[in-house]
């Protein structure tokens, strides 16, 4: 699932749709209403709340490797290491 504003980009929309063999991208879900709910999740789980309210669901969360500081001799600094 692609949420957030990349849903809006239309070229980005047709090279997913190539990449998986033209196929119609189904855009039955609103990219912003699904970031909410996602960051409300992140929230419970990070606050405590008693797990068996959440069972039900399956949370995975992508942080791309790009994620870094420049420094001062203009070296890339990871700021999430593997």
């Amino acid at each position: 699932m692609l949420v957030g504003g990349s849903t809006r980009i239309p070229e980005l929309r047709k090279m997913l749709s190539e990449y998986f063999g033209g196929k119609e991208l189904c855009l039955g879900v609103n990219p912003d209403e699904a970031v909410a709910e996602g960051a409300a999740i992140q929230a419970a789980v990070l606050s405590g709340v008693d797990e068996s309210q959440l069972r039900d669901i399956l949370m995975l969360d992508k942080t791309p490797l790009s994620i870094g500081l420049k420094d001062g001799n203009g070296d890339f600094c990871v700021l999430i290491p593997k």
